[in-house]
C-alpha cells in the first residue's frame, strides 16, 4: 500500500491554500430527502455543548456553548422524519437524552436520569422511534417522542437492528454471537439460530452488527470472528481473524450503501508483532484485508504531521453516497491534545487528518440525511472540575448508592443501598453471558435503607452482574463470586 509521503502532502496542502477533505475528489451523488429532512440553516448551535456538526469535514465546526462538565456522547442518530436528531450522554451526574427537531440547529432534554454507568447507543427505528442501548450491558430502552420505555432483556447486548417496515420488530446480538429476536418492540425475545463455536460464553465480546439490507447477515468480533448468513443457523470463521492468534475484533461498519463493503477494526497478533489495523471487506463481511496500521503518518491542515492512532471504543463511520470513505476520529484530553478526524478513501489508498484543537474526542459520528457532506458529531469532554461536581450534586438526579459486600464473595454477598423516596424496585442478577439467574426483588419498596442477600452457592465462580432500577434510576455493576 502506497500513502503519499508527509512531505509531499504539505506541499500539495499549501499549494492548495488549505482546503477540506473532498476539495480535489467528486463529491458523491446528492441523495434525495429523507421525508422532509433538511440541511442546518444555523452557524451555532443552542441548549447543547454534547454534539455539533461540520460540513468540511472538521475544518470548521458549528459553533456551541464552552463544554463546562465531564460527558461522553456514546450515542447520536438522525431518526427518519421531522428533521430529527437524538443523542444519548452519559455526565457526572447521569445519562441525558436529547433531541433536535431542526437538523440539529437547537437541542432540548426529553430524559434525565441518574444512570452513571451508561454509555448508550441510539438505533434509529420507522416512524421517528429509536432504540437506546448499552454495549455489554443488560440495558435496552425504546425511546417514541417523550416516552422512554425501559426494557428488561436476559443478555448483555452488543448489536440491535430494527425491521425498517416495523420499529417493533428487532433483532439483537448478544455475548457468543448469539442472536435474538422481538415482535413486540424488546418486551419479549426469542432466541435465533445457535451460538456462533466460540467455545467460551466467559469471553470477552466487542461486537455483532448486522447487514443495513439483509439482517440474516450478521458479523460477530470477539476473540476471532463469525458470520451468518441465515440468522444464526450456521456461522463460519472470518478470515484473517485468528481466534488461536488471539486477533481481537473490536467494530464492524457496514457501508448504508452497498453492504459488500464492511470495515473492521481489530489487533492483529502474529508471531513477530501485534499491532492495530483497519480492514476492508469488499464480499459482505467472508473475508477481511488489512488497509491502515496505527501510527501510520499524515500532515493535518496547518502542516503538522499526525500520527494514526486507534482507540478500542471510538467510532468507524462508513459515509452514505460513497462506500470507499471512512471516518476514523482520535482525541485525548492528555496535554489538551484536541481530536484527529481521519479519511480514508479506499478508491485511491488516499489516508487524510484535520485537526481539531478545543476538542477532547468524538465518541459518535452520523449523517445528514439530505446531505451527507453534513457530519454530526457526538462529543466527549474529559474534564470535570469541583465545581462542576458541586453543580451537578445541586442540579442533576440523585444517583443510588449501591454497595457490595464483600466483593469478590463465597457463597454470599450483600447488596445495599437506600432510597432517597419511595419508589417500585427491581434487583436482578445476571451472569456475564447477560442470562438473569435470579431475581431478588420486584415490588414497590418505602424510603431508606434496604439489605437484600445473594446465595451463589448453586452457581459457578466468575463475574456477575447486579442491575437495580428503582423508578428512573438504573444502576449496573459487577462482582465476583469466587469459590
Amino acid at each position: 500500500m502506497k500513502h503519499k509521503s508527509p512531505i509531499l502532502i504539505l506541499i500539495l496542502l499549501l499549494a492548495a491554500s488549505v482546503t477540506a477533505f473532498s476539495a480535489d475528489n467528486e463529491d458523491p451523488p446528492q441523495v434525495p430527502l429523507s421525508g422532509d429532512w433538511t440541511t442546518p440553516a444555523c452557524d451555532s448551535i443552542s441548549g447543547s455543548f454534547y454534539v455539533s456538526f461540520t460540513s468540511d469535514e472538521g475544518l470548521t465546526l458549528a459553533a456551541r456553548k464552552p463544554a463546562k462538565p465531564m460527558f461522553y456522547t456514546g450515542g447520536l442518530a438522525a431518526l427518519d422524519e421531522g428533521s430529527t436528531l437524538l443523542a444519548a450522554t452519559r455526565t457526572i451526574s447521569g445519562t441525558t437524552i436529547l433531541r433536535s427537531q431542526d437538523a440539529g440547529c437547537t437541542w432540548e432534554t426529553i430524559a434525565n436520569w441518574a444512570r452513571q454507568y451508561e454509555v448508550l447507543t441510539i438505533t434509529p427505528a420507522p416512524g421517528g422511534l429509536a432504540y437506546a442501548w448499552s454495549r455489554g450491558d443488560p440495558v435496552l430502552y425504546r425511546i417514541e417522542g417523550d416516552r422512554i420505555t425501559s426494557l428488561y432483556p436476559p443478555f448483555i447486548v452488543l448489536g440491535l437492528a430494527v425491521d425498517p417496515q416495523d420499529a417493533l420488530h428487532i433483532r439483537l446480538g448478544s455475548v457468543d454471537c448469539q442472536l435474538w429476536e422481538s415482535f413486540d418492540g424488546g418486551v419479549t425475545f426469542q432466541k435465533l439460530g445457535q451460538a456462533a463455536n466460540t467455545g467460551n460464553t466467559a469471553s470477552t465480546f466487542f461486537t455483532v452488527e448486522f447487514n443495513p439490507q439483509d439482517w440474516d447477515c450478521a458479523l460477530c468480533g470477539t476473540r476471532g470472528a463469525w458470520r451468518t448468513d441465515d440468522a444464526g443457523q450456521t456461522w463460519n470463521t472470518i478470515p484473517p481473524f485468528d481466534k488461536e492468534d488471539v486477533d481481537l475484533v473490536h467494530c464492524f461498519a457496514f457501508s448504508p450503501d452497498d453492504p459488500s463493503r464492511v470495515w473492521a477494526r481489530g489487533t492483529m497478533e502474529s508471531v513477530a508483532n501485534r499491532s492495530r489495523e483497519i480492514l476492508i471487506s469488499n464480499d459482505g463481511g467472508a473475508s477481511f484485508t488489512s488497509v491502515l496500521k496505527q501510527y501510520e503518518e499524515v500532515a493535518d491542515q496547518n502542516g503538522v504531521v499526525r500520527k494514526l492512532t486507534f482507540k478500542t471504543w471510538a467510532p468507524l463511520a462508513a459515509r452514505p453516497g460513497n462506500p470507499d470513505l471512512l471516518y476514523i476520529p482520535f482525541g485525548s484530553y492528555f496535554q489538551d491534545y484536541g481530536t484527529d478526524l481521519w479519511r480514508y478513501d479506499a478508491g485511491n489508498d488516499d489516508l487524510r487528518v484535520v485537526h481539531i484543537d478545543g476538542l477532547d474526542d468524538i465518541h459518535s459520528i452520523d449523517f445528514n440525511p439530505a446531505d451527507p457532506q453534513v457530519m454530526y458529531l457526538g462529543l466527549g469532554n474529559a474534564h470535570a472540575t469541583e465545581e462542576d461536581v458541586d453543580y451537578a450534586a445541586k442540579t442533576g438526579p440523585k444517583p443510588i448508592a449501591v454497595s457490595v459486600s464483600p466483593n469478590p464473595f463465597n457463597p454470599t454477598a450483600n447488596i445495599r443501598f437506600s432510597l432517597p423516596e419511595a419508589a417500585r424496585v427491581r434487583l436482578e442478577i445476571f451472569n456475564i453471558a447477560g442470562q438473569k439467574v435470579s431475581t431478588l426483588v420486584d415490588g414497590h419498596l418505602n424510603a431508606g435503607p434496604h439489605t437484600y442477600f445473594w446465595d451463589g452457592s448453586r452457581f459457578a465462580s466468575g463475574v456477575y452482574l447486579y442491575r437495580l432500577q428503582a423508578g428512573e434510576n438504573v444502576n449496573t455493576e459487577k462482582m465476583v463470586l469466587l469459590k
